[in-house]
């Protein structure tokens, strides 16, 4: 039985950390920390607020950002534990934005963390130890209309009686701060398969992730899997500068995968991406001046 569950858990997770889904999809249910803890770490990033009316003549607000690491116990008996970090944000003139932008924000990161983990109680039930750990979350892009995150950790869990299966994860979140609303696949961009191409070629830059991976892997092995027939996509976000996407390849001795970033100057990327999306346009708007 404990063996079924160590593969059911390798395939469910390989499966959840293929790429992004189609839809923002919503989950209702909670799970309640043992014990939590906090840590903090500042940053900043100074923008326009949209909040403000266009008549409004004052010094926009600096919109500042703080990255939070909150550690949770998930079972007392086994010790399992999870680490979650991401930006919480304040600056803009509506109190009422800022509050639901950050409930978004920690939404998304609960919602990933099911994801990642979607039999965990059944794993827990056979005394599994299960360590997920954000490693990281950064602020990628802001704009006074647009967001990028992007969330990075690892997953780790050890069966009795069986090795253990590793992991690592990488998401993104980005928001239109206009509508609150996460932005999917379709809205970012609106050729893939073109993209696609481009990246067969040899046009995107690897920028983090396993070192040189397409000197050790070719190009159609690690952009294989994504596919937008079955809408199927990798998780995009965005720099100052670039079109950056998360690809997820097979990983290390030891590791059921891995992941490893790529980027191609907005301008570049700029004939693939669904500039009618108001912040994508905007992006590419800027990029091109």
């Amino acid at each position: 039985m404990k063996k079924y569950l160590y593969i059911v858990f390798i395939a469910l997770l390989a499966i959840s950390l293929v790429g992004c889904s189609k839809s923002n999809k919503k989950d209702d249910t909670t799970t309640a920390p043992v014990t939590s803890s906090a840590e903090e770490t500042t940053g900043q990033i100074t923008t326009n607020d949209t909040t403000k009316g266009s008549d409004d003549s004052s010094e926009p607000d600096p919109v500042t950002y703080t990255i939070v690491q909150k550690d949770f116990i998930i079972d007392e008996r086994t010790q399992s534990d999870k680490t979650l970090i991401y930006p919480v944000f304040s600056g803009f003139a509506d109190e009422e934005k800022t509050e639901a932008l950050n409930n978004y924000i920690v939404q998304v990161c609960e919602e990933k963390y099911k994801e990642i983990l979607p039999n965990i109680n059944t794993l827990l039930e056979q005394e599994a130890y299960i360590d997920y750990k954000t490693e990281e979350a950064a602020v990628t892009c802001l704009t006074p209309d647009f967001v990028s995150i992007i969330v990075r950790g690892t997953v780790r869990v050890e069966i009795p009686f069986e090795n253990p299966g590793n992991a690592e994860f990488f998401f993104t979140i980005n928001i239109d701060l206009d509508t609150l609303e996460g932005l999917t696949s379709e809205e970012i961009v609106k050729d893939f398969d073109s993209l696609k191409s481009k990246f067969l070629k040899g046009d995107f830059r690897q920028i983090g992730g396993i070192e040189d991976v397409a000197k050790k892997t070719p190009l159609s092995d690690l952009i294989m899997r994504y596919r937008s027939e079955y809408q199927i996509y990798p998780y995009y976000y965005f720099t100052d500068t670039d079109f950056c996407m998360n690809l997820e390849v097979a990983g290390a001795p030891g590791w059921q995968s891995q992941c490893v970033q790529f980027a191609l100057s907005i301008s570049d990327a700029a004939p693939y991406l669904n500039t009618a999306n108001k912040p994508v346009g905007a992006l590419v708007s800027a990029a091109n001046r």
